[in-house]
């Protein structure tokens, strides 16, 4: 088994993570050494499904927040080429109409289909100070390019660990005014992914139509984009 120190430098290393199995490897010993090694799980107060790890002394007693790192992104690339989509991730360089000056635009999903780009993807861990900008990407790059192509989005989750020991809570990260204002009011987004989605997704008609799982994505709606 893992120590946690052995844990740490292994997720630090990019390099160790090139492909998918390479996640489920880092999962397998993460699980085991969980089994085994923590202080103790805490139960969110006012979400039961949501668990906080304390470690031991090796850890200094620190308690995990929700899932954070770029890995995800990675992770994503490496999943939809292995479902056979033409992926890549880059900076362009868009032309402002009756400028010299371009505005540049680093794209985390490119999908594309004999070279030319047919949707593009962000993703994010959390949407948190983020959804604004997926939304003006958008629209801006839409009308500088003067084309319709589709944007989504991917999230992994939009919880934080909110209260203090011991009445630890979740607090939502997801601004539902802003996800509304902006869907309704400038552009929609072509689709918007969760790992985890959050229970007012499921509850509100308007998010309903609009947010889905992440398998809905993977499964469907990527072909689509094609």
């Amino acid at each position: 088994m893992k120590t946690l120190w052995e844990i740490m430098s292994w997720v630090s290393r990019k390099e160790r993570f090139e492909k998918i199995e390479d996640y489920l490897e880092f999962s397998k010993y993460y699980l085991e050494f969980i089994e085994k090694e923590l202080q103790a799980v805490i139960i969110a107060q006012n979400e039961h499904n949501y668990h906080f790890f304390q470690y031991k002394r090796d850890g200094e007693y620190n308690i995990t927040r929700p899932v954070n790192g770029d890995l995800f992104e990675r992770l994503i690339q490496l999943t939809m080429r292995r479902l056979g989509f033409s992926i890549d991730t880059e900076t362009l360089s868009i032309q402002v109409p009756g400028s010299q000056e371009t505005m540049k635009y680093q794209n985390d999903i490119e999908m594309k289909v004999n070279g030319k780009i047919v949707a593009i993807g962000s993703v994010k861990t959390s949407s948190k100070d983020r959804i604004d900008k997926i939304f003006l990407d958008k629209l801006m790059y839409n009308r500088l390019t003067q084309t319709n192509t589709p944007h989504f989005a991917i999230f992994l989750h939009d919880v934080q660990r909110a209260g203090k020991e011991p009445d630890f809570r979740v607090g939502q990260t997801f601004l539902t005014g802003h996800f509304k204002a902006y869907t309704v009011g400038l552009s929609p987004l072509d689709g918007v992914y969760y790992c985890d989605l959050r229970p007012v997704m499921k509850a509100d008609q308007l998010l309903r139509e609009h947010i889905k799982s992440l398998d809905c994505l993977l499964c469907e709606d990527a072909w689509k984009y094609l």
